[in-house]
């Protein structure tokens, strides 16, 4: 299920065309302007090359997390920011689509969040990620992944933040 999260990235490549799709849909959801400065600005490689070892390339198909990613480093959002973000859109969707009430799975989440995690707190560290942003998802995250009566509401927050894509 998160089997992705313990290969290297070199391992877990994104699909080819990944680049091309990410750079078609940021054609038509920008203006002509923000998608060149995007495009000029190679924010978009970066993002795939930092995603292959944390997104899952899968979900980067899907249309809702794709435009997130566009309009996030449309926005200004570094490259790494932007994976943070993916990853707590991707895990929202996978909790509501695989693990369900299953105690075993949700466990099993729970461990590639953390490994995810670690791998971000890195970047942070490093500048590449604001503290502000990574205390913000992290909080969302473990609020998914660890079993309480808030994990629920933490999910939905999230899937309510996935399914309004711009």
């Amino acid at each position: 299920m998160f089997d992705f999260l313990r290969r290297r990235p070199s391992q877990n490549p994104q699909p080819a065309g990944s680049l091309e799709r990410l750079s078609n849909l940021a054609r038509t959801c920008l203006t002509a302007d923000a998608a060149k400065e995007l495009q000029a600005s190679q924010k978009l490689p970066e993002f795939l090359r930092l995603a292959s070892g944390i997104v899952p390339a899968d979900s980067l198909i899907e249309l809702p997390l794709a435009k997130h990613v566009v309009y996030s480093l449309a926005s200004g959002y570094s490259p790494a920011e932007t994976v943070l973000h993916a990853f707590k859109l991707t895990l929202a969707v996978r909790l509501t689509t695989s693990a369900g009430d299953d105690i075993v799975k949700l466990l099993a989440m729970s461990g590639a969040a953390v490994s995810g995690v670690k791998q971000m707190a890195k970047w942070r560290d490093s500048g590449a990620i604001r503290s502000e942003l990574f205390e913000n998802d992290l909080k969302a995250i473990t609020g998914m992944v660890y079993p309480s009566p808030a994990s629920d509401g933490w999910i939905k927050k999230v899937m309510i933040e996935y399914s309004s894509a711009p």
